[in-house]
């Protein structure tokens, strides 16, 4: 199990993603795991997430419907405890 858990809440950001990811992949500490959650996008950012949890394992991608940053930081939250 990782060190650590990042969760990267997701709506319509398919310009800005991969900064995001690439960010969080260039960390000192390479023992998480990525959730990004995409939380009811209708732009391609579910298309990039997946691009990069299909060459990186630690990143997982789960989708849901639109609820809002709270929600869907809680989405992944309520699933692992």
């Amino acid at each position: 199990m990782p060190k650590t858990s990042i969760i990267l809440p997701v709506y319509n950001v398919e310009a800005f993603l991969p900064k995001a990811i690439d960010s969080v992949l260039t960390q000192t500490d390479q023992d998480f795991e990525l959730l990004v959650v995409i939380d009811g996008s209708s732009d391609n950012s579910k298309q990039i997430a997946e691009d990069y949890a299909s060459k990186d394992n630690r990143i997982k991608v789960f989708e849901k419907e639109y609820g809002g940053l709270s929600d869907a930081t809680n989405f992944r939250v309520e699933r692992v405890n």
